[in-house]
């Protein structure tokens, strides 16, 4: 549970015991949803609570009351069962790169020579371990992945290259597009 939203239960203890056993999501959702999906139908006052939270996720659960036109409880129930159900995976504080030092992004289109699964698994490992690769897709078209690189300058892309990339195996090709300028970065989804 997010601190705030525990700190104004355990504060407000009295009024929230009796939903406890509220709580378990499937008291909320129809897990039956078209096309076999598993995803929990939201209603408007849910796509209320997330687009908040996209905005600023360290709002209290008041203020998030107030904000989404719900009580406190009802948006204190909604939010644990977005949390339980994972359409809430995890709040971050979004820092600034460059002001970390890491002027450069880059896109990198990595082509693979054949697509063994050992192969790949082992190349997506060892993707996911590296801290400069802040995505990674399995793509279609010419790239079987796609990455999205930062680094310092250019002289620590290379050696992230040299280094990495290119000592992956069964690597074929890879092509880097830089970034000249950031026109728009978000992490907000569409509701």
């Amino acid at each position: 549970m997010p601190p705030a939203i525990a700190d104004f239960a355990g504060k407000n203890a009295a009024n929230f015991g009796s939903f406890r056993s509220l709580l378990k999501p499937e008291r909320y959702y129809d897990y039956n949803c078209e096309m076999g999906t598993s995803n929990p139908p939201l209603d408007a006052a849910d796509r209320k609570i997330l687009g908040v939270l996209q905005k600023e996720c360290r709002i209290s659960a008041q203020a998030l009351a107030d904000a989404t036109g719900v009580s406190a409880a009802t948006c204190w129930r909604r939010l644990k069962a977005l949390e339980e159900t994972g359409v809430i995976k995890g709040c971050r504080a979004i820092l600034d790169r460059e002001k970390l030092g890491l002027a450069v992004i880059a896109f990198v289109h990595v082509t693979i020579e054949r697509q063994y699964a050992n192969v790949v698994a082992a190349i997506e490992k060892k993707i996911r371990a590296r801290p400069e690769v802040l995505e990674c897709f399995a793509t279609t078209g010419d790239a079987d992945f796609t990455l999205r690189v930062v680094a310092r300058d250019i002289a620590d892309y290379d050696r992230f290259l040299q280094t990495f990339l290119l000592e992956l195996p069964e690597v074929r090709q890879i092509r880097s597009s830089i970034a000249l300028r950031e026109i728009k970065a978000t992490t907000e989804l569409p509701l």
